[in-house]
């Protein structure tokens, strides 16, 4: 399924939030930079927020009242976590690269990102301040 004519994305309503946690419940996570072992993702709809929220053994999708993004970005900050906002992009028609499945990959895919070389929360996070710089949001 293509998405078009359904409304995916419409304009005005691509806004993410990715959220990285430093806690890790998995033994082989502690490999990870500290701060850095697991993202999610919430993203901005007509209604409010959508919490997309990708784990090891199942995916977690929690509805969120419509509140500003300040608002959201800082309880999350006070609850230590690390947020990058972005505008999501456009899916492009073609397949996908083959790689295994993380909260990594489910973030990337959910707000555009397509690099194969970003694998870690860091190295997303690193990635996002990146493309943040250069795609300011307004």
């Amino acid at each position: 399924m293509s998405g078009q004519g359904l409304g995916m994305r419409p304009h005005g309503w691509s806004f993410a939030l990715v959220l990285f946690d430093g806690g890790c419940s998995l033994p082989y996570l502690q490999l990870l930079k500290p701060g850095y072992r697991h993202c999610l993702a919430i993203v901005q709809t007509a209604d409010g927020w959508v919490l997309f929220n990708p784990l090891s053994n199942s995916t977690e999708i929690v509805t969120l009242p419509k509140l500003r993004p300040d608002r959201l970005i800082r309880a999350f900050k006070d609850d230590g976590l690390d947020v990058v906002a972005v505008q999501r992009r456009r899916p492009i028609a073609r397949e996908h690269p083959w790689i295994p499945y993380s909260c990594v990959e489910a973030v990337k895919r959910l707000i555009g990102v397509r690099e194969r070389s970003v694998l870690t929360p860091w190295q997303l996070r690193r990635r996002l301040a990146q493309w943040s710089m250069r795609h300011r949001l307004h």
